[in-house]
């Protein structure tokens, strides 16, 4: 632990590769916001409305909300550079983990749960499937709950990191008793939280989508973010859950609407994970892509009952009555 420590302190190896870089990288973002602020604090002077709906405008009309004073300021610039720094780094390969145990293992184990994902689409967005829609909006996709349900709950077995780091700013002392003292490192693991029992019931290790929905309403239950704590919680919540929830269910309703999706490997209960900073699928996933046929709507019942219409022998049927 000390070593990489002294490295920093001396920028020496590779820590002085991560800080020159890091050095780069913050002097290119600076440089871009700062153009972009500028304009935006002209023309918000001129009394123009910002057109341009991007982070930079998102940021600078909630400090016209709560200020009249546009001038921009070191610390404006540095929040923005941290927001940007994390959409990144942090909205890509989690956000790719994420669907690739989604659309790839999980779909091909569970195929009855994309059947209902297909069946929901076909009854609150039949133009996605039929090909009138080539691919849906924000507005669209949001009516689509139990898509939305089957992504959380995948989100939940399968989180895109395993554990999250925090430094105890204060001594305090937990609920279970357990002092922890000023500067300590403290450790939740994602990956245990979702298999906790007394927090999901007996069943937390089942794929079970409907845990997300309320069984009267049928509308998206909502949980503390200390139970679904996939995306942190508190002051250092993930700037970009909303994101990439949408992210994730357009191109899920838009890939399943058109293609069906089969794993090379024929047993998609072989794969597992590859441990590092996240945790996506290890190994390759290899994967043939068919186009969407009409019997990848029906269900198991719906199509044995076809499969024996279709094998059924008449003529022997009527020669033996």
């Amino acid at each position: 632990m000390w070593l990489w420590e002294l490295k920093k302190f001396l920028n020496i190896g590779w820590e002085k590769i991560v800080m020159d870089n890091t050095r780069t990288m913050h002097t290119f973002i600076n440089k871009v916001i700062l153009e972009s602020m500028k304009k935006k604090a002209e023309h918000a002077a001129r009394g123009e409305k910002m057109v341009t709906c991007d982070l930079v405008t998102l940021f600078m009309e909630k400090r016209l909300m709560q200020t009249e004073d546009m001038q921009i300021v070191n610390s404006d610039i540095t929040i923005m550079r941290d927001m940007v720094m994390t959409f990144v780094f942090a909205g890509k390969d989690s956000t790719a983990h994420s669907m690739g145990w989604f659309f790839i293992v999980n779909m091909n184990r569970y195929p009855e749960v994309l059947r209902k994902i297909r069946k929901e689409m076909n009854e609150k967005l039949p133009g996605l499937l039929s090909g009138k829609i080539k691919v849906s909006t924000q507005e669209q996709i949001h009516g689509l709950v139990y898509l939305e349900a089957v992504v959380k709950e995948n989100i939940r077995l399968h989180p895109s990191t395993g554990f999250i780091v925090r430094e105890v700013m204060q001594n305090t002392t937990l609920v279970d008793g357990t002092f922890v003292e000023k500067g300590q490192t403290l450790m939740v693991s994602s990956y245990c939280n979702a298999r906790n029992k007394q927090t999901w019931d007996e069943d937390t290790l089942d794929f079970k989508p409907e845990r997300m929905m309320d069984e009267i309403t049928g509308n998206l239950r909502v949980f503390s973010p200390y139970i679904f704590s996939d995306f942190g919680s508190g002051q250092h919540v993930c700037i970009g859950q909303k994101f990439a929830m949408m992210q994730i269910k357009l191109a899920m309703a838009t890939l399943f609407s058109k293609f069906d999706i089969k794993t090379v490997e024929e047993d998609p209960w072989k794969f597992t994970y590859e441990f590092s900073l996240t945790i996506p699928v290890k190994g390759p996933l290899n994967v043939k892509v068919t186009p969407l046929t009409i019997s990848s709507l029906k269900s198991q019942e719906e199509q044995a009952l076809d499969d024996y219409c279709t094998n059924f022998r008449w003529f022997d049927y009527l020669e033996e009555t």
